[in-house]
C-alpha cells in the first residue's frame, strides 16, 4: 500500500477534483432512473413459462387483468346499474385497455324472431327498482355468466379489465382505478389483479425511498457522533457512503436499471455497509495521530498498516453481493451487481478520498507534549488531548471482555454449539413463498382487497391452457369440457371458461333453452355453426377464447395462489396432472402449454432455493479464496470463515423460528452476511497477526486485537445493524424481515469474530507450535 500512500500524499487535491467531478456525472445518472416492479420482470425471457406465457398473449390479446369487485346490494340499484353501466363503457375507451366484461355488458345467447341473437342481459336502462330485481334473477339464472361474475354467496359482483398485450400495466391499471373511482364512488369498488399490485408497489417504492433514505442517513451520522465526536470523523466517512451511492444510482440511470422492490434498499444497504470503510480508516488514523505522527505522517501509516484489511474487507463484501449475479432471477441479479459496485465505490472512495481529504483540511489530533515527546510522563489529567475516541473507559470494556474470552474459552464453545443446534432446528421450520401480494403487509388496504377478491372468487390470478390443434374435433371439446370441470373440483381453483361455454349456450337457445341442450357439439359441422352464430350476434369475447382459423384455443382458470402456497406447490401439480390426464393422448391436439403467474412465482420459488445454495457457495468460496491468498497462503486464516458459518445457520434458524420465509429479497440474507460478516473476522484476524508479528504472545495479542480492532467492529456492526435496521419502517413486509435479519446477523458475525474467533485462533496457533516442537525433537 505504500505507493497509494505517497500517491495521495502527493496529489491531494487532484484525488479530490476527480472524486468530485465524477458525483457530478453520476448525480445526472440518477435523474434518469424509472421505477417498474411488474412481477414478469424478475424472470428472463428465456424462462420457458415466460415464453409459454408470451405466447398465450400474443395468441389471444393479453393475459394481465385488473378485477374490480363490488358489493352486490349496492350495485342492483337503479342508480348502481347505471353507475356500473357508465364505467364499463369510460373503462373500456381507455387506451391500453383490450375488453372490458361486466353484467351490464354481458349477453346470453337466445332464440328471437330474427333467429339466435346475442341479447344483452341488461336490454335497457332500469328506471325502478323492481326492475333492477328482475335484471338480478336474469342474471343468476344464467350459470355460466353468474359463476364468473358473481361471488359464490352473491354478496359481491365482478367487473374483469382485460389489458392489451405489451402495455405498461402499472400505468394502465391506475388509470383504471382512478376512472373507477371518479365514476363510481357510491359502488366502494375493490381491485386485484397483478397490475393492481405493481401499482401499489410503485408507490410504496416511491414512499421508502423518500423515507427511508433520509432516516438511514441520519441514523448513519448519529452513529458517527457518538463514535468520533469530532467533524472530520463524522464528515469523512459520511461523504463516502453518500458519494458511493450516488454513483450507484447513477449507474443504474445509465444502464436503464429500474427501480424495483430489490434495488429499492441499495441506498440504504450501501449506507449501512459502505461506512465501515470510513470507519475503518478514520479510527487507525487518530490511532496513529496519537502516537505522535504529524497529520501527513499519520494518513501515510494509517493507508499502510490499515488499507490492506480494509480492501480485503472490501473485495469479501464485493464478493458476497457479486454472487448474487449467477441468480437466473433478473432482479435479484441487478441488485447483486449493482451493490458490488456500490460497495467497491464506497471502498474507492474510503482509500483515496477520505486521506486526500485528511491531508488537506483535517485537523491535528496530536497535542503539543504528545509531538514533542514530553508528555510520556506527564499525569493523564495534564495532558491536553482533544476527544480521544479508544477512550479508556471503551478501552477497559474491551479489555475485559478479551479477559472473559481467554478465561473462558469452554463458556464460548459451549454457547456457540447451542446457537448451532437452536439454529439447526429452526432450520427444519423454513418455508419459500413466493407470492407478490405478500409485499403487502395484511391489515393494508391492498392486501385487503386482494384477500376479500381471492377468497370471494376462487382466486385473484388465472391458470392458462393453450391448446394447439384441431380445436373444433368434438373430442378436443370434450376434453376441454372435462378438463374444467376437474379443475372446478379441485381446491385452489375456481371458475374455468373457454369457447366450450360459448358452444354450450348456444347449443341450449337453439333447442328452445332447454337445459339438456346444454352440452358439448356432437360433430365438426354443428360446432362450427354455434361458434358462427355466436360470432354473428355480438361480442361475446370469442377472440379472447379461440383463434380465427380455429388451430389455438385457451381456457382460463381462476387460481388461489394462497392455497398453492400453503400446500407447496400440489395443487399446480394437480393442475399439470388434470391437463396431462386431458389431453396428452389426444390424437387431435398437437400442442399443450400450462402457464400463467402462479406458476412464474412457483418457478421462483425453486430458482431462489436454487440460486441461494449457488450464491452462498460461491460467496464462501470466493471468500475463502479471497482470505487464503491474501494472508500468504495460510491455511490458519480460513478459521476466519467459522464466524460466517455459524452467522448463516442462525440466520435460516432464526426465519424458521419467526416464521420469516425464504422469499425474492430474504433469498439475498446469507450472501450479504457472508460478504459483511467476514470483514469483521479479517480485521480480528489480520490485527491478531500484526501482534504476533510483533512479538507478542498468542494471548497478549488477543486482547491487544479485541481491546483495539474489538471498538472498530462493534462499530462497524452496530452502525450496519442500525442503518439496516432503518428497513423496519418500509411498507413492505419482505423488506421490515430483510432489514431484521441482517441486524441480526452482523450481531452474530460481530460476536463470533469477537469470541469464537480467537479462542479458535489460539487452538490453532497451539497446535502449530506443537506440531513443530515434535518435529524439532524428531530432528535431533
Amino acid at each position: 500500500m505504500d505507493w497509494l500512500a505517497r500517491t495521495i500524499r502527493k496529489h491531494p487535491i487532484l484525488t479530490i477534483a476527480l472524486t468530485v467531478a465524477l458525483t457530478l456525472v453520476f448525480i445526472y445518472g440518477a435523474t434518469r432512473i424509472r421505477v417498474s416492479s411488474g412481477q414478469r420482470e424478475f424472470f428472463p425471457k428465456s424462462d420457458p413459462t415466460v415464453q409459454a406465457l408470451e405466447r398465450v398473449d400474443e395468441a389471444f390479446g393479453g393475459s394481465d387483468y385488473v378485477m374490480i369487485a363490488m358489493p352486490s346490494s349496492l350495485v342492483f340499484t337503479v342508480d348502481g346499474v347505471r353507475a356500473l353501466d357508465d364505467l364499463t363503457v369510460a373503462l373500456a375507451e381507455l387506451d391500453g385497455v383490450n375488453s372490458v366484461r361486466s353484467i351490464t355488458n354481458m349477453v346470453e345467447m337466445r332464440e328471437t324472431e330474427f333467429g339466435i341473437e346475442a341479447v344483452r342481459i341488461l336490454e335497457a336502462p332500469l328506471n325502478t327498482q323492481a326492475e333492477a330485481d328482475a335484471f338480478r334473477a336474469r342474471l343468476t339464472s344464467n350459470k355460466q355468466i353468474s359463476s364468473v361474475m358473481a361471488s359464490g354467496n352473491g354478496e359481491y359482483i365482478l367487473t374483469l379489465v382485460q389489458l392489451a398485450r405489451g402495455v405498461e400495466s402499472g400505468r394502465i391499471a391506475k388509470a383504471v382505478l382512478q376512472t373507477t373511482r371518479e365514476m363510481a364512488p357510491g359502488l366502494k369498488a375493490r381491485y386485484a389483479g397483478a397490475p393492481v399490485l405493481t401499482v401499489a408497489s410503485d408507490d410504496y417504492l416511491k414512499s421508502d425511498m423518500t423515507r427511508l433514505f433520509p432516516i438511514s442517513g441520519i441514523v448513519i451520522l448519529l452513529t458517527l457522533i457518538a463514535s468520533f465526536r469530532r467533524v472530520d470523523g463524522v464528515v469523512l466517512p459520511l461523504l463516502t457512503v453518500l458519494a458511493g451511492t450516488v454513483w450507484t444510482l447513477g449507474l443504474m440511470g445509465f444502464v436503464h436499471v429500474p427501480l424495483t422492490q430489490i434495488t429499492a434498499v441499495l441506498p440504504v444497504v450501501l449506507l449501512s455497509t459502505g461506512s465501515a470503510y470510513g470507519i475503518h480508516i478514520m479510527a487507525r488514523y487518530y490511532e496513529e495521530s496519537r502516537n505522535g505522527l504529524t497529520r501527513p505522517d499519520a494518513v501515510v501509516r494509517t493507508v499502510e498498516t490499515v488499507g490492506v484489511p480494509v480492501i480485503l474487507a472490501g473485495i469479501t463484501t464485493v464478493a458476497g453481493f457479486g454472487a448474487n449475479a449467477f441468480s437466473s432471477i433478473v432482479r435479484i441479479r441487478e441488485f447483486g451487481l449493482l451493490a458490488a459496485f456500490g460497495v467497491g465505490c464506497a471502498l474507492a472512495i474510503a482509500l483515496t478520498f477520505v486521506p486526500a481529504m485528511l491531508i488537506t483540511f483535517g485537523s491535528t489530533t496530536v497535542s503539543k507534549a504528545a509531538s514533542s515527546g514530553a508528555g510520556a510522563g506527564r499525569s493523564r489529567h495534564s495532558d491536553a488531548r482533544p476527544y480521544d475516541p479508544v477512550h479508556s473507559r471503551a478501552y477497559r470494556w474491551f479489555r475485559a471482555i478479551a479477559g472473559f474470552v481467554l478465561a473462558r474459552r469452554v463458556v464460548v464453545i459451549v454457547v456457540a454449539v447451542v446457537l448451532i443446534a437452536f439454529s439447526l432446528a429452526g432450520l427444519t421450520r423454513l418455508s419459500v413463498d413466493t407470492s407478490f401480494a405478500s409485499f403487502f403487509a395484511e391489515e393494508s388496504d391492498t392486501r385487503r382487497d386482494f384477500d376479500l377478491i381471492r377468497s370471494e372468487f376462487g382466486g385473484v390470478d388465472t391458470v392458462q391452457i393453450m391448446l394447439e390443434g384441431d380445436i373444433l374435433d368434438p373430442a378436443t371439446l370434450s376434453a376441454m369440457d372435462s378438463a374444467q370441470r376437474d379443475f372446478e373440483a379441485t381446491e385452489g381453483y375456481g371458475t374455468a371458461f373457454s369457447v366450450v361455454d360459448v358452444a354450450k349456450q348456444v347449443s341450449r337457445a337453439m333447442h328452445d333453452d332447454d337445459p339438456a341442450w346444454e352440452r358439448v357439439p356432437a360433430t365438426r359441422e354443428e360446432a362450427a355453426q354455434y361458434l358462427l352464430v355466436a360470432s354473428l350476434s355480438g361480442d361475446v369475447g370469442l377472440d379472447q377464447m379461440i383463434s380465427l382459423d380455429n388451430t389455438q384455443a385457451r381456457i382460463q382458470v381462476m387460481a388461489d395462489s394462497a392455497v398453492n402456497s400453503a400446500k407447496r406447490g400440489k395443487t399446480l401439480e394437480q393442475a399439470r396432472e388434470i391437463v396431462r390426464r386431458s389431453f396428452s393422448s389426444l390424437p387431435t391436439i398437437t400442442a399443450v402449454s400450462v402457464t400463467g403467474l402462479p406458476f412464474l412465482e412457483q418457478g421462483m420459488g425453486e430458482q431462489i432455493m436454487r440460486s441461494q445454495i449457488e450464491s452462498l457457495i460461491i460467496a464462501a468460496l470466493g471468500v475463502a479464496l479471497i482470505v487464503y491468498f491474501s494472508f500468504g497462503r495460510s491455511l490458519d486464516s480460513i478459521v476466519c470463515l467459522v464466524p460466517i458459518v455459524i452467522t448463516i445457520l442462525s440466520n435460516f434458524g432464526l426465519m424458521g423460528w419467526a416464521h420469516v420465509p425464504v422469499n425474492v429479497v430474504t433469498a439475498l440474507v446469507s450472501s450479504i452476511a457472508v460478504g459483511i460478516g467476514i470483514d469483521y473476522s479479517v480485521h480480528v484476524y489480520s490485527r491478531f497477526r500484526q501482534g504476533i508479528a510483533n512479538g507478542l504472545s498468542g494471548e497478549d495479542a488477543i486482547r491487544d486485537t479485541i481491546s483495539n480492532t474489538g471498538q472498530a467492529v462493534v462499530l462497524n456492526a452496530g452502525a450496519v445493524a442500525l442503518g439496516f435496521a432503518v428497513l423496519l419502517f418500509s411498507k413492505f413486509p419482505p423488506l421490515r424481515q430483510f432489514g431484521m435479519l441482517i441486524a441480526a446477523t452482523m450481531a452474530v458475525s460481530a460476536g463470533g469474530a469477537l469470541s469464537i474467533l480467537p479462542v479458535i485462533l489460539l487452538a490453532v496457533r497451539r497446535d502449530g507450535r506443537a506440531r513443530a516442537g515434535a518435529g524439532r525433537d524428531r530432528n535431533a
